[in-house]
């Protein structure tokens, strides 16, 4: 008897502190920029806040392009970008996505997808550095990545 009404109190506990969880809301994405070809060679995922730190990004990002491309227009006061980059390949067929953000109660996730070419396939024969950046509504909480399951 004594167990049984410790497995319902208990059962009751946890049903209690789940309903009290914050629910999890999918963000929307707004894609800023998209391929194979950054100038930032190395593996990376980054949260901009604000013009000073978006425009260092665009100037290490973009020092392949000459002239370099102006930076797309972004409302600090509307908008937090992401992006992440894959860091240099030795060929072309691989990708790296931000493929869902999620806000919690005190947190966003980012979960972001890679994929590789297959194994013995036949590709662009050159050096690339892929990414994804995005823009998210403007967020203060703290910001983790994780890359998506199989």
């Amino acid at each position: 008897m004594v167990r049984q009404r410790f497995f319902l109190a208990a059962t009751i506990i946890t049903l209690a502190i789940h309903s009290m969880a914050a629910p999890i809301t999918e963000l929307k994405i707004r894609n800023i920029a998209k391929g194979g070809f950054s100038g930032i060679t190395e593996s990376s995922r980054q949260v901009m806040t604000n013009q000073t730190g978006w425009l260092k990004f665009w100037g290490r990002h973009s020092v392949r392009n000459v002239p370099p491309p102006n930076p797309p227009e972004i409302d600090f006061e509307k908008e937090t970008i992401l992006a992440v980059t894959m860091g240099q390949k030795n060929s072309g067929g691989y990708v790296i996505e931000i493929i869902r953000v999620e806000k919690g109660e005190d947190h966003v996730t980012v979960t972001v997808a890679q994929r590789s070419p297959p194994p013995g396939s036949f590709g662009l024969a050159a050096l690339t550095a892929p990414f994804h950046i995005v823009a998210i509504p403007k967020t203060a909480v703290k910001v983790e990545f994780k890359e998506a399951g199989p």
